[in-house]
């Protein structure tokens, strides 16, 4: 039998079988497995497709310990960003960029990595201004002022200049806190009693706890940064 008319939980097992082992299955065919079911709504599928695409893709981007760790750091998340993104919007809308990933992955990931370099490279020795340069985190004061504030309200979202600054406002973001809004504004959800839900404590591998608290210093931050675009 081939690989899409199995069950989807034979699918999952085959897909989590190892390199070496003669049924492996390679990415490019996770990819396949995992837009089929996004397109479908089957989180039964998706869910765990996802967990293993993200574990393949980490070992894709060696993050060795060395000087240019962080950079690699760095790389490695603005490329599970874009990835994590366009499969976000494949269960609402075919995303054609994606087809490459199931032709050639290496050479889709290399464009990426291509990229995701030129971005880090320059924003390497940027500084977040709304951020304690002691803690790396948004000031007290700051974090108080977010209030009910949206960051992605489609009444403000309507307004080409307030989509310049929310850019520019995302880009002043950490990494982490930055994947957090981008994963919100394409409707992930931050966690689920379901275990078969993709969510972003999952793709994040960290608690629900610790995911709000990052969304609601990148809000204050958001929100700090356009008040003092309006003033």
């Amino acid at each position: 039998m081939t690989l899409d008319t199995l069950p989807d939980a034979d699918i999952v097992a085959r897909c989590r079988l190892g390199r070496g082992n003669s049924a492996f299955v390679p990415i490019e065919c996770v990819v396949h497995m995992l837009r089929r079911g996004l397109r479908a709504n089957n989180n039964a599928l998706t869910s765990p497709l996802f967990t293993e695409f993200l574990q393949r893709l980490r070992r894709h981007i060696p993050l060795r310990e060395d000087k240019e760790s962080h950079f690699r750091v760095q790389v490695f998340e603005q490329v599970q960003d874009r990835l994590t993104s366009l499969l976000a919007k494949e269960s609402v809308e075919y995303q054609d960029k994606l087809d490459f990933c199931e032709i050639k992955f290496a050479g889709a990931l290399a464009r990426l990595l291509q990229d995701a370099r030129k971005k880090a490279t320059k924003d390497k020795n940027r500084k977040a201004p709304l951020m304690n340069e002691e803690t790396g985190e948004v000031d007290a004061q700051v974090d108080q002022a977010a209030g009910s504030f949206n960051p992605f309200d489609p009444e403000n979202m309507s307004e080409e200049n307030y989509r310049t600054v929310l850019d520019e406002a995302m880009e002043e973001l950490p990494a982490t806190q930055k994947r957090i809004l981008e994963m919100l504004r394409n409707n992930v959800l931050i966690d689920s009693q379901d275990p078969i839900v993709p969510t972003i404590s999952k793709a994040l591998g960290k608690s629900e706890k610790t995911i709000r608290n990052q969304r609601d210093k990148a809000i204050a931050a958001i929100k700090a940064f356009v008040n003092k675009g309006e003033r």
